[in-house]
C-alpha cells in the first residue's frame, strides 16, 4: 500500500515537488513528506532569501499578500523544514535559518505572527550541532516544554517530539507519557499511533491496520471520504473527519508522512 500512495503523491506533486501549492500550509506539508526516502522536494523553491521562508514556492501567489494567511511564514512551516533538513542532511539550510532568525530577533517574516518560539530555536540548535555546525550550547540547553493540548496543537506537539527523536536517536520518558495520552485520546489517529510505537517497541501491526481500514487502496482519498486535507491534525472526534459533500481529492500527505516516521 505504501507503493501505491507514494506513486499516487509523486504524480500530484508540483515541479519543485511540493504539494497542496493551492493552500497556505504548502511548505509545512511538503517538508513533511519531504522525509520520506522515496519523495523528493526542493523545499528552498519556497524560500524568498536564504533562511526567509514563505508558506509556498515564490512561483505562487504570496499568502500574506492576499490576505489568505496574517502571517507570511508559519512555525509548523519551519518546524517541517528542519525536520526534512535533518533527515535528508542539509546543514546549510539550518544555518541560513539560524542566521536570518538571530539577526531580526527571530521574527522569521515581515510580520511578528511569525515569531519564532523556544522550543523551535532549541530544537534548531540542536539540529545544526548534530549535524556537524556551529554549537549554539545557549540555545541547545533551552529546555523543550509541551503543555496540555487539543486538535491541531497536538499535531505540532508530536512533529516537534518526531525532530527531537531524528536528532537525538532517541526520546525521553516524558514524551511516550505524552504520546500515550494522545494515542489514548485519539486511538485513530496514525500519526500518534505511529511515533507512538516506533519508540515504544517497532511493532507497527495496529498502525498497518489502521491504515487499511480508513484510505482507499487505490486512489488518493478524497472530500467524501473525510473533509479535512490533513486529517492526523484533528482529534479523533473532530467533525472535520466525517465525509464532506465534494470529492475534491486529498493530497495524502499526512499518510507519507508516517510512512517516513515507520520507516527512517
Amino acid at each position: 500500500m505504501e507503493k501505491n500512495y507514494v506513486a499516487m503523491v509523486q504524480s500530484i506533486q508540483d515541479e519543485y515537488g511540493f504539494i497542496d501549492t493551492d493552500k497556505c500550509d504548502s511548505l509545512a506539508h511538503s517538508g513533511l513528506i519531504a522525509v520520506h526516502p522515496e519523495i523528493d522536494v526542493d523545499l528552498r523553491a519556497a524560500e524568498i532569501s536564504p533562511g526567509e521562508w514563505i508558506r509556498r514556492p515564490t512561483t505562487y501567489m504570496d499568502c500574506y499578500r492576499t490576505g489568505e494567511s496574517r502571517s507570511i511564514i508559519s512555525r509548523d512551516g519551519l518546524l517541517s523544514v528542519i525536520l526534512a533538513s535533518v533527515v535528508n542532511k542539509d546543514l546549510e539550510l539550518l544555518e541560513d535559518m539560524w542566521e536570518y532568525g538571530a539577526k531580526n530577533n527571530w521574527v522569521m517574516g515581515k510580520t511578528t505572527h511569525s515569531l519564532m518560539n523556544t522550543n523551535m530555536i532549541s530544537l534548531l540548535a540542536r539540529a545544526i550541532k548534530h549535524l556537524g555546525g556551529t554549537d549554539h550550547y545557549l540555545s541547545r540547553q533551552i529546555p523543550i516544554i509541551h503543555s496540555e493540548c487539543k486538535g491541531y496543537e497536538c499535531h505540532l506537539v508530536a512533529v516537534q517530539i518526531a525532530t527531537y527523536g531524528e536528532i537525538e536517536g532517541h526520546i525521553e520518558e516524558r514524551h511516550i507519557d505524552y504520546l500515550e495520552k494522545l494515542v489514548k485520546k485519539n486511538p485513530r489517529n496514525i500519526l500518534y499511533q505511529a511515533l507512538y510505537t516506533k519508540y515504544l517497541n517497532g511493532n507497527f501491526k495496529k498502525v498497518h491496520k489502521l491504515i487499511k481500514e480508513k484510505y482507499p487502496m487505490y486512489r488518493l482519498p478524497n472530500n467524501s471520504d473525510w473533509a479535512d486535507d490533513w486529517p492526523t491534525q484533528r482529534d479523533d472526534n473532530d467533525d472535520n473527519l466525517k465525509p464532506g459533500k465534494t470529492e475534491k481529492k486529498h493530497s495524502a500527505g499526512e499518510l507519507i508522512f508516517v510512512y517516513a516516521l515507520m520507516r527512517i
